[in-house]
């Protein structure tokens, strides 16, 4: 276990970096983040403890694992194993050390996202320039496709208690263009809610499922905004950044880690910033 020096997350006015690595999720308690880091040329999952900075690497074994989301009881982490081929959904439990593959893939899997209520998985499956949101009933041999339409489905993302998931997407007349979307889980209701120039990605809700958290590309670089479920910006928090990515909202909504890089070259490090209108 490393420990790593710093003011208690109390005493921090800006963003705050807390120690190398990148896919920051939050435990539901709130104590800890899980992150991925590469050390000596694979891909592996540690902890940070928020109160004293510890960090503790988690049993991944000798596998490649990538985009950690914690399940709702903070028991198990769902993620991608790149390695060995061909790269799968599975399941890390935090108190066997234990790695399940839940689902063969659908060409390249990315980015799970637990549901709220703990028994289903959403994922983007890609198959060549083809990316689509499926879900998966942990438990059933099979996945399905969630019913968006025609797009670039990234990303997707449940609000806490509701059938609704947030997502990125390219389709319709902003076919280069990243935008958010917010559905339900059925394909109706679907709403783009960014509309500005530029890449719009990875959003994050709140706990209270009223705003998200996502990240907006420029000619200055990457920063997170928060974006009201009208459209509306409410605030812009991480901005100075070369990279600033993969926003995550503490369980109590009063804040934010992210994945940023500040200058050009250097690493990815997790940082952690106080959440405006918590």
């Amino acid at each position: 276990m490393l420990f790593l020096a710093g003011p208690a997350m109390e005493a921090q006015e800006g963003p705050d970096a807390i120690t190398e690595g990148s896919a920051p999720a939050w435990h539901p308690d709130g104590k800890r983040v899980a992150f991925e880091l590469n050390v000596g040329g694979r891909w592996s999952f540690f902890a940070v403890e928020m109160g004293t900075r510890a960090v503790a690497r988690l049993p991944t074994a000798d596998l490649n694992t990538h985009y950690p989301n914690w399940s709702r009881d903070g028991r198990q982490l769902v993620h991608v194993v790149t390695t060995p081929d061909p790269p799968g959904l599975s399941v890390l439990d935090l108190t066997s050390g234990r790695i399940t593959q839940i689902a063969a893939p659908h060409g390249e899997v990315l980015f799970p996202s637990w549901a709220p209520g703990g028994k289903s998985i959403a994922y983007t499956a890609r198959t060549g320039e083809s990316f689509l949101l499926r879900t998966r009933v942990v438990g059933r041999p099979s996945a399905r496709r969630i019913p968006m339409g025609a797009g670039r489905d990234v990303w997707p993302r449940w609000a806490r208690g509701k059938r609704r998931i947030a997502f990125f997407s390219r389709r319709g007349d902003h076919l280069g263009d990243d935008e958010i979307y917010v559905a339900s889980m059925d394909g109706t209701s679907l709403k783009r809610l960014t509309t500005r120039a530029g890449h719009d990605f990875c959003p994050a809700w709140h706990p209270k499922g009223d705003r998200l958290a996502v990240v907006s590309e420029g000619p200055g670089g990457q920063w997170i905004r928060v974006v009201a479920l009208d459209g509306r910006e409410m605030a812009t928090v991480a901005r100075g950044f070369f990279r600033s990515t993969e926003p995550a909202w503490s369980p109590d909504g009063r804040w934010i880690a992210f994945a940023g890089i500040q200058q050009q070259g250097q690493s990815y490090q997790i940082y952690v910033t106080p959440a405006p209108y918590h």
